[in-house]
């Protein structure tokens, strides 16, 4: 009998040991997380029915009522957001300010009504679970001979109507930058007070 009593109390302080030690690399995990979020900076992406005003937020809170969509990402204090827009569509770019040097990761998003799943031949495709705009999406991550390409299609949220989807994607180029790119993209979000948004600006 107390043969037996020794013997679970080791099994319950290995059971203990073992669960100690996941909190432990989850706890720094999220840690982490924190720091790189904390040197970031966040950056407002604007689509809106008149493309002339995409990039000056002073005057597009002119438009009042629902002709553009204001969104919000965070990325490295070193890296830049570049802009492409037609008649349907708007695509943001996010890559190193210096050009000249070999980005780890790059980033980007579309917002509108075509979006073209971009296909990775000869690479390993598997599906993950992360969030963006709040809500967890299935994106598609992309092995190829240690390159990662991540994509995701999901609504846009829009409040108007040339911009059903958002097509969020990047490519990384180790797994560390990978999950970089997943811990950016969670930090996108929809603005949803308008009326805060507007009055802000106009004083």
């Amino acid at each position: 009998m107390k043969k037996t009593v020794i013997v679970l109390s080791v099994l319950a302080l290995i059971m203990n040991s073992c669960g100690g030690t996941s909190n432990y690399q989850a706890d720094k995990s999220t840690l982490a997380d924190s720091l790189f979020i904390s040197k970031l900076t966040e950056h407002e992406l604007i689509t809106s029915r008149c493309i002339n005003f995409i990039l000056d937020s002073i005057a597009i809170v002119k438009l009042r009522g629902n002709d553009f969509d204001v969104y919000y990402i965070s990325i490295p204090n070193d890296y830049s957001v570049n802009v492409n827009w037609g008649e349907d569509f708007y695509a943001y770019y996010f890559q190193p300010t210096d050009t000249t040097v070999q980005a780890p990761f790059t980033a980007g998003v579309y917002f509108g009504y075509y979006p073209n799943e971009l296909k990775q031949d000869s690479c390993n495709t598997e599906t993950q679970k992360s969030e963006i705009l709040g809500k967890n999406a299935k994106w598609t991550v992309s092995n190829c001979n240690g390159q990662f390409h991540i994509q995701t299609i999901i609504d846009s949220q829009s409040r108007w109507n040339r911009n059903e989807f958002l097509h969020a994607f990047g490519n990384a180029d180790s797994l560390e930058e990978l999950h970089k790119l997943f811990v950016i993209f969670r930090t996108m979000r929809k603005e949803n007070d308008y009326r805060r948004y507007v009055n802000d600006r106009l004083q």
